[in-house]
């Protein structure tokens, strides 16, 4: 009887220590983009695996997510994962364009049935929303159109955000070796997504540069919206330095011009300014009395500073003009260094005479020389007298 006691003890025993089987599902996730832009998307990678020895059967999920976040498909189901088997699946997540900088999440909720019965898990997984200031320099301007050293001017740009996240604690810097300014350093408290502020600092350019293009460097300092990631960017203005023009346009020389003749000027176009004038070319405009003016276009080429050009004009005049002073516009067109096109006009006097005056002076030719004659052969009459 103690026999029978101790063996129905000790196989008690036994029955206890053998493990009792059971199935459990196993998921594994993996999010493919560690951030996500708001407007972008990332796609979960899902493994469902069944380690056990018994089947799990009826997987299905369906997919929920919090605010900002749109997961597609948001159910499906898997059917039955065999002992040792596993199987993989994903699905995407949208982020909409609004969406701030947060960690959202997208919660599965699996219901499956093993032998023990219907089971369920909840599984949460984070989405990180990183949403970036993106600041652009736009639509710079200078208040001068040449800017020449030495000028004191207004320098205008617009600091916008491109990005989908704001901007805190901007400051903006100017490097003041090649201009200075009285304005220090620029604060701005915040710049919203697709939002841009109207920045304006007056300068005074170094007089001590040359004509040429200067890189005017911008030292912009900010944070993002979560104030977690600060940035520190060097963003750049073109300056163009030019030099003055200064012309002087004069008559050199002119025929003595009547009605209905004709006859040539000269006239001197000199670079008193510090900046080459290439592709000088002139114009001319006129009214009556000049009938007509050949050549009507003159190219002069490139003008140096300090240097000069003449040119000659045939022109007729017209009948029935009174004697005076009548203008002839010159229009000098040319480019600078930069491309940049101008024009300039001045106004040029040409005198217009009586006809009788050609008249006048040739009938006082003959009377000075029949004078002239007079006086001769009367000198040699009273010598030849004083010798008889």
């Amino acid at each position: 009887m103690k026999k029978e006691i101790l063996f129905i003890a000790i196989a008690f025993f036994l029955i206890l220590q053998v493990p009792k089987v059971s199935a459990s599902l196993s998921v594994s996730w993996n999010v493919l983009d560690e951030q996500v832009r708001p407007g972008g998307e990332t796609t979960i990678l899902l493994t469902f695996s069944n380690p056990t020895t018994l089947s799990i059967s009826n997987i299905k999920v369906n997919i929920y997510a919090e605010n900002y976040l749109t997961p597609y498909p948001t159910y499906f189901e898997i059917g039955s994962l065999s002992p040792g088997f596993s199987q993989q699946t994903s699905i995407k997540v949208k982020v909409p364009w609004n969406a701030p900088s947060s960690i959202s999440f997208v919660t599965l909720r699996i219901e499956y049935y093993e032998m023990s019965g219907r089971k369920e898990l909840s599984l949460n997984i984070p989405i990180n929303i990183k949403a970036l200031p993106i600041l652009q320099i736009e639509d710079v301007n200078f208040s001068k159109e040449r800017i020449e050293p030495g000028n004191s001017l207004l320098l205008s740009f617009y600091l916008s955000n491109k990005g989908d996240g704001s901007a805190k604690d901007i400051t903006i810097k100017l490097n003041q070796s090649l201009i200075t300014s009285e304005t220090g350093e620029i604060f701005i408290p915040e710049i919203k997504p697709k939002e841009r502020v109207l920045i304006q600092i007056p300068i005074t350019v170094n007089p001590s540069l040359r004509i040429g293009i200067y890189p005017l460097p911008l030292i912009i300092t900010y944070w993002d919206e979560t104030k977690s990631q600060y940035y520190s960017e060097i963003k750049t203005i073109s300056l163009k330095l030019s030099g003055k023009y200064t012309f002087i346009v004069t008559l050199e020389d002119q025929d003595i011009l009547t009605p209905a003749s004709e006859g040539s000027i000269e006239i001197k176009i000199a670079n008193a300014g510090t900046q080459e004038a290439k592709f000088l070319y002139l114009t001319f405009s006129y009214d009556f009395p000049i009938k007509e003016l050949t050549p009507s276009i003159v190219y002069v080429g490139n003008l140096d500073p300090d240097d000069y050009d003449s040119e000659v004009l045939r022109l007729k005049i017209s009948e029935n003009v009174l004697p005076g002073y009548y203008p002839l516009n010159v229009t000098l067109n040319f480019e600078d260094v930069y491309g940049n096109e101008y024009s300039e006009t001045y106004i040029l006097n040409l005198r217009i005479s009586e006809k009788v005056e050609k008249l006048n002076i040739f009938y006082f030719s003959i009377v000075l020389i029949c004078l002239i004659a007079f006086l001769l052969i009367l000198k040699f009459y009273k010598r030849t007298k004083r010798k008889k």
